[in-house]
């Protein structure tokens, strides 16, 4: 609970005595697949080739962070400071490509996925600034950061202009593109955290989130059928919810520590995303999405295995946010489980190293009743592998 990237997950935690620098790095690797089925989706047997099949999407990156933490000692108060600057959400998907698909479909070749998507980049880069006090006596503190954060979003999807999956009108070419192109808009977050170490093998924290909404404008490229490439100004919504989090650390031994986490995340918020033109005002694309809140249980246990060397293990499991009617390639999310390990070296007093990897799996999902526009029907999989590597050194 106690290290500088407590200004994210907990700021009451920046209260150390004495200054340290953590250094960040996580690598994220992605596979998915969404298999857009025939008879599900209403697909006639001439179009099967190019509107039905499976697409696979493979994504890895690489995610920096940096934070400082700087904690003094005031007698019966300590106070602590801290920066951070880092990759808060990021993500880059492109989807297979399908090159068997009929030539005089030129879209056909973006696979099954592309009426949701094609490509997708999105960035939110964070900068927080946080503050905390301790009442030594009572052992209890508080904390409190403000980030903020510049989002970018770029997207590309196959559309009609009614909505479906049709390919040809009355002989002519009926599917275009709509390119979302370099949206940026810039937020503000708030996090309040308190923690309390009532004895020496325990320690309580919660952490609350505030929410915030972008209106992300950029430029739409517009292309339906045959007719020309329009250019138009437009904006669309991006909300990341508020969120609780809570976590206990127990020392049953001198070897041994858990440390249960629970948090929860008010995804509901997210009942559709829409993108408008803002000069005239049409509706671009409307994605239902209908999210439910998230619950995540984890589970850390910490082995000191020598007075340098701790193994860490890690077991958790999240519902779902995204009901299965409204799921879609790219953007979907099912019941979820994640386990791993991970060691920390202390080279020495003020030199210490964290090595883990994560692998997160998602339920397998089959879609039957989309109210995606084209529908969205089929079977769904998804998993992610997380390695990260941190770097801390203390004054």
């Amino acid at each position: 609970m106690h290290n500088p990237f407590s200004i994210y997950w907990n700021p009451a935690g920046l209260v150390d005595v004495g200054f340290t620098l953590q250094l960040h790095g996580m690598m994220v690797n992605r596979q998915a697949s969404f298999d857009r089925d025939a008879e599900l989706n209403n697909v006639p047997p001439e179009l099967e080739g190019i509107n039905s099949g499976v697409g696979k999407a493979g994504a890895m990156g690489v995610v920096p962070g940096l934070a400082l933490q700087s904690g003094h000692d005031l007698g019966s108060w300590t106070i602590g400071l801290g920066f951070a600057a880092f990759v808060d959400r990021a993500g880059r998907t492109n989807w297979t490509k399908n090159f068997a698909a009929p030539t005089q479909y030129p879209g056909a070749v973006d696979g099954p996925q592309r009426w949701s998507v094609i490509n997708t980049e999105l960035t939110l880069l964070s900068l927080g600034v946080g503050v905390a006090v301790e009442h030594v006596e009572s052992a209890l503190s508080f904390g409190a950061t403000v980030f903020g954060t510049q989002t970018s979003l770029s997207l590309l999807r196959a559309r009609t202009v009614n909505s479906t999956d049709e390919v040809s009108l009355e002989g002519h070419l009926a599917e275009g593109r709509v390119l979302f192109r370099d949206g940026e808009d810039e937020g503000f977050t708030l996090v309040l955290g308190m923690q309390w170490q009532p004895a020496d093998m325990v320690k309580l924290g919660l952490a609350w989130q505030s929410a915030v909404n972008y209106r992300i404008k950029g430029d739409a490229l517009i292309l339906f059928g045959e007719a020309e490439e329009a250019r138009e100004p437009a904006e669309t919504d991006l909300e990341v919810p508020q969120g609780i989090r809570g976590e206990l650390s127990l020392n049953l031994s001198p070897l041994i520590t858990i440390r249960p986490a629970l948090s929860w995340n008010q995804w509901s918020i997210a009942k559709s995303q829409v993108a408008t033109g803002t000069r005239t005002g049409e509706i671009l694309f409307r994605t239902p999405r209908e999210f439910v809140d998230t619950y995540e249980f984890k589970l850390n246990t910490d082995f000191q295995v020598t007075d340098q060397h701790a193994l860490h293990v890690l077991l958790g499991v999240e519902n779902g946010a995204t009901p299965r009617d409204t799921y879609e390639p790219g953007l979907a999310e099912s019941t979820n489980g994640r386990f791993g390990g991970g060691w920390t070296c202390a080279w020495s007093e003020t030199l210490k190293t964290h090595v883990a990897f994560v692998w997160q799996a998602f339920a397998n999902v089959t879609v039957t009743e989309s109210k995606q526009a084209p529908t969205t029907n089929g079977r769904y999989t998804d998993h992610r592998q997380f390695l990260t590597v941190d770097m801390e050194v203390s004054l």
